[in-house]
C-alpha cells in the first residue's frame, strides 16, 4: 500500500514537471531563438548602413537623408516582428486571458517614455561633452537606478488601478512586475545603446532609438506574458 501512494505520489511529481517545463521552455528557447535572430538581422543591416560614413544633418539633401535612415527603418521593422513574433508564442494564454492584451500598451507605453527619457538624456550628455563614452558603466548603473525606483513607484499606481478593474490580485501582481522589469531595461538600453554606437562609429541621433525599442519591446511582453503563464492558476 506504501507504494502504491509513493508511486501515485512520483507520478503527480512527474506530471507537474512535465506541465511547468511545457510552460516554461517553449517560452524561454522561443525568445533565445528570435533575440539571437534579431541580433544578427540587426547586425547585418547596422553593416549595411555603415557604409555612408557622414552623420546627416538637419540641411542635408533629402537623397542623402534617405539613405541614412532607409537602413535604420529596415531594422525597425524586422525587430517589429521579432516582437509580434514573442507576442504570437504566447497566443493560448492571451486567448486564455483576455485583459492581458488590455494591458499590453500599458506596458508599452511606460517603458518607452523611461527608454526615450534615459535615451535623451545620454544623448544630450553626448552631444554637449557632459559625459564620454568611457564613463558607460557609471551612466547605466545610474539610469537603471532610476528606472527601478520609477519602475516600483509606477507599478504600485499601475497594481492598484488593475486591481480595482478587474478584481484579480494575481492579475494586478503580474502587471506590476512586468512594468518594474520592463522599466528597468528600457532606462538600461536607453542608456548604453547611444553610448555603444558612438563608439562603434554610428550616428546615435538615427538609430538610438530603433535599438533601445527592439529590446524593450521584446523585455516588456515577454515579461507581461510569461508572468502571466507562471501565475495563471492566481489570474
Amino acid at each position: 500500500m506504501d507504494f502504491a501512494i509513493y508511486g501515485t505520489a512520483l507520478t503527480a511529481t512527474l506530471d507537474s514537471l512535465i506541465g511547468s517545463a511545457r510552460v516554461f521552455l517553449p517560452s524561454l528557447l522561443g525568445a533565445l531563438a528570435l533575440l539571437l535572430g534579431g541580433w544578427l538581422l540587426a547586425h547585418l543591416l547596422r553593416r549595411l548602413a555603415t557604409r555612408l560614413s557622414r552623420d546627416e544633418r538637419a540641411l542635408s539633401k533629402v537623397s542623402f537623408a534617405v539613405r541614412r535612415r532607409l537602413p535604420w527603418l529596415h531594422i525597425n521593422l524586422g525587430t517589429a516582428f521579432l516582437a509580434a513574433a514573442v507576442v504570437g508564442l504566447f497566443d493560448d494564454t492571451i486567448a486564455q486571458f483576455t485583459a492581458l492584451a488590455v494591458l499590453l500598451p500599458v506596458v508599452a507605453g511606460q517603458s518607452g517614455n523611461t527608454g526615450a527619457q534615459a535615451l535623451a538624456v545620454t544623448m544630450r550628455g553626448l552631444a554637449l561633452r557632459e559625459v564620454r563614452p568611457r564613463q558607460w558603466l557609471r551612466i547605466a548603473f545610474k539610469e537603471s537606478r532610476v528606472a527601478l525606483i520609477n519602475g516600483v513607484a509606477v507599478s504600485v499606481t499601475t497594481s492598484a488601478g488593475v486591481w480595482l478593474w478587474s478584481q484579480s490580485p494575481g492579475l494586478a501582481l503580474v502587471i506590476g512586475l512586468a512594468m518594474v522589469i520592463s522599466m528597468l531595461a528600457a532606462g538600461l538600453a536607453g542608456a548604453v545603446i547611444p553610448i555603444l554606437l558612438t563608439v562603434s562609429g554610428q550616428d546615435p541621433a538615427q538609430a538610438s532609438s530603433i535599438i533601445p525599442t527592439t529590446a524593450t519591446d521584446v523585455v516588456r511582453f515577454l515579461s507581461l506574458l510569461d508572468l502571466a503563464a507562471v501565475f495563471a492558476s492566481l489570474l
